[in-house]
């Protein structure tokens, strides 16, 4: 794992300061589409039968994170607590990228065992880091940079008789549920232009 460091202030607060890389991506298709993907095993003699690709689209992006977070309770008594916490990002985008596949048919010869036409429209849009570095100029990917902001709040509940768990600290609670927006903010990518 990346490093990343935690130091307790006082008994109600804390700070963190944490490092990741993530990645998201995200795909949709049309139904008929779709079918394409369904099989096990896509044998090349019989692509003929296949539908054509009515659109796929997909999209991908990468980034690091260099977080500082701050978490304290705000309530507390015998049977209830309430804790927050915010963690502030600086985003170091790394590759980027969008494609989109419509009205795509593939003709097959049976006959001859090859594909003899491929038609339809593609559409690619990516961002300058990953045009550098398939022109080989570049290795470094991580060039853009923006800010986020995740935060968090989480409430307890302890019965009168709860059992305190000597092994497992903080774990002394009957019910737990907690809430928070992730990932506010954005990265500015610079765009490649051919």
């Amino acid at each position: 794992g990346l490093p990343s460091f935690q130091y307790k202030i006082n008994e109600k607060s804390g700070i963190g300061i944490s490092w990741k890389i993530r990645a998201m991506s995200f795909g949709q298709s049309t139904l008929n589409s779709i079918n394409l993907f369904k099989s096990d095993k896509i044998d090349i003699s019989e692509i003929y039968n296949l539908p054509s690709i009515d659109n796929v689209t997909g999209v991908l992006n990468s980034w690091q994170e260099f977080g500082i977070s701050y978490g304290r309770n705000i309530y507390a008594n015998k049977n209830h607590r309430i804790d927050g916490g915010i963690n502030l990002k600086y985003l170091r985008g790394g590759v980027s990228g969008f494609f989109e596949f419509n009205r795509l048919s593939i003709v097959y010869d049976k006959d001859a065992h090859q594909l003899t036409s491929v038609n339809g429209d593609l559409t690619m849009i990516f961002n300058n880091e990953l045009e550098t570095i398939s022109d080989e100029e570049s290795f470094d990917i991580f060039n853009s940079s923006g800010v986020g902001l995740d935060f968090n709040f989480s409430y307890e509940y302890a019965k009168d008789n709860q059992p305190k768990h000597k092994k497992f600290i903080g774990t002394n609670y009957t019910f737990k549920a907690s809430t928070g927006i992730s990932d506010i903010g954005q990265i500015y990518f610079t765009p490649a232009y051919d």
